[in-house]
C-alpha cells in the first residue's frame, strides 16, 4: 500500500515538535536522536504535500523569527545531511547555507522553501551549497527564460527579478535576457519589471543637488492611538538642523481596541486584567459585553482626538482628520485605509507646491530609539545613489510565497518615494489591468513591495536609525474603570464574577 503523503508530513510535523521540545529541555542527546530518525524520511515531491517542504518550511520560520535558534539549528542539521537522500540534501544545503553579506540568501530561500529543485537545477546546473557559489553562477539569460516557461506564479517572478534585477545584474544583462522572454503574459510581466530596473540604473548618474540644510516633508499617516508616546521618541528625525515639515493625515477617533482575550493588558490595569481573564475562561468571552455594558461602550465608543492638540503637538497647520466608520471609509478593510491614508497624507505635503529633497511616510504611533547617528544627509545619499526606498525592513519572501517588507516606516528622495507613497493609486490601477505583479486587494506589507519592484524601486534598510515598538493607546483610567462597574452592577442582579472584579478594580484605582 502506498503511504499517504498527509500523514507522513504530519508524523515530520510531530517530529519536529519533539525535536524542538528537547532542545529547549536541554536533551541535546536526545534532540539528536531526534533528528536522526527524522532525516532520512525526507522526500521530495513536487506537486504533492510532502515531508521535505514541511521540514525546511519549519527551518524558514525559524529563521525568520528566531535568527539565533535557526544559527544553532542549522549547525546540528548540517552535522546529520549524510543521512538525508541526495535531492533533499541539495535543497537543504541551499536553504541552510551561510550568505556572504550581499543579502540575496532570503531571496534564494524563497524558491528553495517552495521546493523547488527542478528551477533551482535549471537555473544553476545543481544546487549550490552557499548562497553566493548561486549568485556567481546565475545565467541571467537562463534565469529568466527558465521563469517564463515554467509559468511560475507573480511571486516567484517578483523574487526572481528582486534577485536578478534589483541587486545583481548589470543592465546590458537584464536587456539582453528580457529580450528573450517569450511573449506570453508571464514574459511581458517579467519584462515590465526589467525595463523598470533599467530605467531605474540608468538614473544613477543624475547629477545631485545638495544644500546645505535640506527640506524634508514628514508625512504622518494612519491611526493615533498611541501618538503622544510615540511622538515623544522623535528626536532623531529632527537633529543636525535640517527643516522638517510635519503633515498629518489620520482618524478621528483614536483608534482604542475593543477588548478581547487574550490581550486584556492593552485595555486595564494588572489586577482587573487577571480577575477578567479568569471570569472570561469561565463563563466565555462574551462576559465583558454581556455583564458589564457601561464598560463596553466606553470602549466602543473611542475618543475623539483633538485637532487643535495635534497641531500643537506636531507643530504643524497640515492636519486632516476623518471619520473611518462613515463612507466610504466604512466599507474599506483596514490595509486599504493604511494604504489610502498615506496616499493622501503625500497628497497633502504635495498641496503645498514645496520642493522637498526627503519624503518620509512614518505611523503615528511607531516609536523610535536612541540613534544619534541618524541623519537626512546620509538617507538622501543613500537614496539618490541606489535609486532606493530606506524602510524599516528591507524585503524579504514570506514562507507562503508573497514579497514582503516593511510598512511602518520609509524614507528617501522623491523620485523614488513617490510609486512606495501611491500605492494605493498603483494597486487600483494594476488590478483593474489584471497585471500579474500586484496583489489583488490591499495587504500589510505585501503591496508596498510589489509597488516599489514594479517601479524598479529598490527597497534598503534605513542605516543608523533604530525603531521601537508600536505604541498603544492608553488604557482605560482605574478610578473611571471602577466608577462604570459599579453602575453596571447596580443595574442587574449581582453575578458571582463581580465580587472579584469589583475587588480587582479597588486595588487598581488605590
Amino acid at each position: 500500500m502506498t503511504p499517504d503523503p498527509r500523514n507522513e508530513t504530519k508524523a515530520i510535523e510531530l517530529a519536529w515538535s519533539s525535536f524542538v521540545a528537547l532542545i529547549d529541555a536541554g536533551h541535546e542527546e536526545a534532540a539528536r536522536n531526534e533528528l536522526r530518525d527524522m532525516l532520512p524520511h525526507l522526500h521530495y515531491a513536487p506537486a504533492l504535500p510532502c515531508t521535505a517542504r514541511v521540514f525546511i518550511h519549519s527551518l524558514a520560520l525559524l529563521a525568520n523569527n528566531a535568527p539565533a535558534a535557526f544559527e544553532a539549528m542549522r549547525a546540528r542539521v548540517l552535522d546529520e545531511l549524510s543521512l538525508v537522500p541526495p535531492d533533499e540534501a541539495a535543497l537543504l544545503s541551499a536553504m541552510l547555507a551561510r550568505d556572504d553579506g550581499s543579502g540575496h540568501e532570503r531571496a534564494i530561500r524563497l524558491l528553495v522553501a517552495e521546493a523547488d529543485l527542478d528551477l533551482l537545477k535549471a537555473v544553476t546546473g545543481s544546487v549550490p551549497s552557499r548562497s553566493i557559489a548561486l549568485l556567481r553562477a546565475i545565467d541571467h539569460e537562463g534565469f529568466l527564460l527558465a521563469l517564463g516557461r515554467e509559468g511560475r506564479s507573480a511571486a516567484c517572478f517578483t523574487a526572481a527579478v528582486a534577485l536578478t534585477a534589483i541587486d545583481v545584474a548589470p543592465a546590458k544583462a537584464l536587456r539582453r535576457s528580457a529580450a528573450m522572454l517569450p511573449a506570453d503574459r508571464h514574459g511581458t510581466e517579467v519584462r515590465g519589471l526589467v525595463a523598470a530596473r533599467i530605467t531605474r540604473l540608468s538614473m544613477l548618474a543624475a547629477p545631485s543637488i545638495r544644500p546645505s540644510r535640506l527640506k524634508v516633508a514628514l508625512c504622518i499617516a494612519g491611526q493615533l492611538r498611541g501618538w503622544r508616546a510615540a511622538l515623544a521618541t522623535w528626536q532623531p528625525l529632527f537633529q543636525d538642523g535640517h527643516q522638517v515639515s510635519v503633515f498629518l493625515h489620520g482618524w478621528r477617533h483614536l483608534g482604542r481596541p475593543t477588548p478581547r482575550w487574550p490581550q486584556f493588558d492593552l485595555s486595564f490595569a494588572p489586577a482587573f486584567r487577571a480577575a477578567l481573564d479568569h471570569g472570561t475562561g469561565l463563563a466565555g468571552e462574551g462576559l465583558l459585553a454581556r455583564d458589564y455594558p457601561g464598560i463596553h461602550a466606553w470602549f466602543a465608543a473611542d475618543e475623539r482626538v483633538p485637532e487643535e492638540a495635534l497641531r500643537d503637538a506636531y507643530r504643524t497647520r497640515h492636519v486632516v482628520l476623518e471619520d473611518d466608520r462613515a463612507p466610504p471609509f466604512s466599507a474599506m478593510s483596514p490595509a486599504a485605509k493604511m494604504y489610502d491614508k498615506v496616499e493622501r497624507c503625500f497628497d497633502l505635503a504635495a498641496s503645498t507646491g514645496e520642493a522637498f529633497d526627503v519624503l518620509v511616510r512614518l505611523r503615528p504611533d511607531k516609536a523610535l530609539q536612541s540613534s544619534p547617528l541618524f541623519n537626512w544627509r546620509a538617507v538622501q545619499g543613500l537614496s539618490q545613489r541606489h535609486q532606493a526606498v530606506l524602510a524599516d525592513h528591507a524585503p524579504r519572501m514570506h514562507m507562503l510565497g508573497d514579497l514582503i517588507m516593511g510598512d511602518q516606516f520609509a524614507c528617501g528622495v522623491p523620485e523614488v518615494m513617490e510609486p512606495y507613497l501611491r500605492t494605493a493609486s498603483i494597486t487600483h490601477a494594476a488590478n483593474q489591468a489584471e497585471r500579474l505583479g500586484m496583489p489583488h486587494g490591499f495587504y500589510v506589507h505585501r503591496n508596498f513591495a510589489y509597488a516599489c519592484l514594479t517601479a524598479g524601486v529598490r527597497v534598503m534598510d534605513t542605516p543608523d536609525l533604530a525603531f521601537g515598538p508600536l505604541h498603544q493607546a492608553p488604557q482605560i483610567p482605574p478610578t473611571l474603570l471602577l466608577t462604570l462597574l459599579r453602575q453596571d452592577m447596580a443595574a442587574r442582579p449581582a453575578n458571582e464574577f463581580d465580587a472579584a472584579l469589583l475587588l480587582a478594580a479597588e486595588q487598581d484605582a488605590r
